[in-house]
Formats: structure tokens, C-alpha cells, sequence
């Protein structure tokens, strides 16, 4: 399976991500990208990992694209 690595990411300050979580953008390697929500613990332990952070789609949740003028 491609990896998605995490590009941008939005805390829940933003109005679509729920609380305790952080949205994210990531691409694979075809410059697809995807919108996932992930645990805000789980992705501050592993933003600074070699590579940026990867989404785990068997463990995080999907979601629809995250917008600044949401």
C-alpha cells in the first residue's frame, strides 16, 4: 500500500474538526490527497517522525476535504 504522508494539518479550532482530534490533508505518491481525522495525542507524538507523520487508514478516520472557509 502507498503511504499517505500528512502536508497540512488543522487543530480543532477549525469548525469541521471534531474536538480531540486534528484534521489532516495527505498525499500518497501519485500527488493524491485524502482528508483524514486523527487523535490529537497520537499525531503529537508522531508529526516529527522521519518522513512526517503517515495515516494509518485501517486506524484513522476518513474524512471530506477540511476548507479554510468552512
Amino acid at each position: 500500500m502507498d503511504k499517505l504522508i500528512v502536508t497540512t494539518a488543522w487543530g480543532d479550532w477549525h469548525p469541521m474538526v471534531p474536538p480531540g482530534m486534528v484534521g489532516v490533508r495527505a498525499m500518497d505518491s501519485k500527488s493524491e490527497e485524502s482528508y483524514w481525522y486523527v487523535p490529537r495525542d497520537e499525531y503529537r507524538a508522531g508529526w516529527q517522525a522521519p518522513g512526517g507523520f503517515i495515516v494509518d487508514p485501517a486506524r484513522h478516520m476518513r474524512s471530506k476535504p477540511i476548507t479554510a472557509d468552512a
